[in-house]
């Protein structure tokens, strides 16, 4: 991040808050971010004011209409879920709310940028992957609740996380591009793309409101219960889709294999006995990587070594069983590091 646009965002952050009755008690710390979405930033800090405590703000630079869009329902969704969360948990169906906390009703617009405050989850120790499967399984407990399918009606699925058929075609006819002109291999693409989602579809039809980027970036171990952020994809979805980052991480990076045993046993603890199966959950893990391969594709040209990383991806098209070597590129690998770690119980189990 340039030093103007550090603070440009540094700025945002600090009028936001003063408009929230929030007085910054320290400095604003930046948090991981993707290094392709520059004009996409969070930070945090102790406050002062009409709260005491840490919160994280989340600034967004020169949105576009569909930008302003997402961003407004990535702050709407916990909005109407958390309440969901609270009823349920005073019924006892599920053990706290998971819904990262929300301190205003909608985006703080200010000239040119648009910033949302949260509570600051901090990490209390690494994500195991029982505390993951246990948090998915009481996200999808709020979610299969009739006042959140009922959010689902005339809300687009996000099966495609963003990636269009002009995303390819534009960026093969960047000059220098190592896939110039490859019309053929972006029709290619798209339509197993196709196959592959509507083999998901078939296989997991069952809808709920499902988080869709459920990944160890977006499930933070806090000390009064996981705490769930980035609700930017959210929407229809199915239960094997929100197991799709785990299955990347051992099918492509590296993953113990009982990273996936672990969870869905935690699963089908919070859920009530449901757990989709292996193959629901090889069939969504496999449109993952496949749209993972996509904005490979898309951004080979940006260096050497994304060019080598779309080359390595690119037999997962032919067939997705096929083995490469270990992905490393991605859009943002901080997702799988550290990531996702096995339980020592179930660590010292398979090393017996």
């Amino acid at each position: 991040m340039t030093q103007d646009l550090s603070l440009r965002v540094r700025h945002d952050a600090r009028t936001a808050l003063d408009h929230l009755g929030l007085k910054p008690l320290g400095p604003l710390r930046s948090l991981p971010t993707p290094w392709d979405r520059p004009q996409r930033q969070v930070l945090h800090t102790p406050v002062a004011g009409s709260l005491r405590g840490e919160v994280a703000v989340k600034v967004l630079l020169d949105p576009d209409p569909a930008a302003a869009a997402a961003f407004a329902q990535e702050h709407d969704l916990p909005r109407v879920l958390s309440p969901i969360a609270d009823s349920l948990v005073r019924s006892g169906e599920i053990p706290h709310n998971p819904i990262v906390q929300l301190l205003h009703r909608e985006p703080v617009q200010l000239a040119g940028s648009l910033v949302a405050v949260t509570r600051f989850a901090r990490a209390v120790g690494p994500l195991d992957a029982t505390t993951w499967g246990r948090t998915l399984g009481i996200l999808h407990r709020i979610g299969t609740t009739p006042s959140a399918l009922r959010r689902l009606t005339g809300v687009p699925g996000k099966t495609l996380a963003g990636l269009h058929a002009q995303t390819l075609v534009e960026a093969f006819q960047r000059p220098g591009h190592p896939f110039h002109d490859r019309a053929d291999l972006a029709l290619r693409f798209a339509h197993v793309l196709r196959e592959r989602v509507a083999r998901a579809l078939e296989l997991d039809p069952e809808p709920l409101l499902a988080h869709r980027d459920f990944h160890a970036l977006n499930c933070v171990h806090a000390r009064t219960g996981a705490v769930v952020l980035d609700w930017q994809e959210a929407g229809w979805g199915s239960r094997s889709d929100d197991f799709a980052w785990l299955y990347l991480t051992v099918s492509r990076f590296g993953g113990l294999p009982q990273l996936l045993d672990e969870a869905k046993t935690a699963y089908r603890q919070a859920s009530g006995g449901i757990c989709p199966s292996d193959e629901q959950i090889r069939a969504a893990g496999q449109v993952r990587e496949l749209l993972c391969l996509g904005f490979s594709l898309a951004k080979a040209d940006h260096s050497p070594r994304h060019r080598r990383e779309a080359l390595n991806q690119l037999p997962i098209l032919r067939d997705p069983q096929t083995r490469t070597r270990r992905w490393r590129m991605l859009h943002n690998p901080a997702i799988f590091s550290p990531g996702i770690i096995p339980s020592r119980r179930t660590t010292a189990a398979w090393s017996a």
